[in-house]
């Protein structure tokens, strides 16, 4: 009953992803998604915590915001017409709503999780986040800024409030 549960078996131990195609669809932009989703992930960790001991809350979260609301590639398929062949959406603006949204309940889920039940169950709970190394064409100053700030743009807007979880848990 893991809905859209994926087991990924090519690292050392399974791991159980939380991510529910049902909350994706119905919208990761409102603020409630925070406290369903922590809901849905205590359930998982409460039906099959005693067999799971890896759980993943999201995968690749920056793809779901960036590919779902700014192209509208992904479901739900919204962006600004500008940008893509969709009728509803604002990508300026909703992709960054979608990622902080996310953000807030990986951290609930976390919390949560390390709170009620990882002390018996002796398991471990992250996020998966995906990743792309930009080079600078040049040695030059501003090439080497540039690739910067395209990792920055890229991974930053998530690895800087993750690690700052990290510091402050």
């Amino acid at each position: 009953m893991v809905s859209k549960g994926t087991i990924f078996n090519f690292i050392f131990q399974p791991v159980i992803s939380c991510q529910n195609m049902f909350l994706q669809v119905i919208g990761f932009s409102i603020n409630l998604f925070r406290n369903d989703y922590a809901d849905y992930a205590d359930f998982c960790f409460k039906t099959f915590g005693d067999r799971v001991k890896n759980w993943m809350t999201f995968n690749e979260p920056r793809v779901t915001a960036a590919l779902g609301y700014d192209n509208g590639i992904f479901a739900p398929g919204r962006c600004s017409k500008t940008y893509g062949n969709c009728t509803v959406g604002n990508s300026g603006t909703e992709p960054y709503i979608v990622a902080h949204n996310l953000i807030l309940a990986h951290a609930t889920a976390v919390q949560r999780y390390r709170e009620k039940y990882q002390e018996k169950q002796k398991g471990k709970i992250g996020t998966l986040l995906d990743f792309v190394w930009y080079e600078p064409l040049t040695r030059g100053k501003a090439d080497n800024y540039a690739a910067q700030r395209a990792r920055d743009f890229h991974i930053g807007w998530y690895i800087v409030v993750l690690s700052l979880l990290l510091v402050m848990c």
